[in-house]
């Protein structure tokens, strides 16, 4: 589905920003992220 809900719900739960790009196949969506993502320390 596009956009995935699921996953959108993580990123957004997360608060991690960026967009779904779809690829046009498949499952195969695409979160790009607006900023790196780093491991917490």
């Amino acid at each position: 589905m596009v956009p995935d809900m699921i996953g959108e719900g993580e990123f957004k739960y997360l608060g991690i920003d960026g967009e779904y790009k779809p690829t046009g196949k498949v499952a195969g969506n695409r979160f790009i992220c607006k900023e790196p993502v780093t491991p917490l320390d």
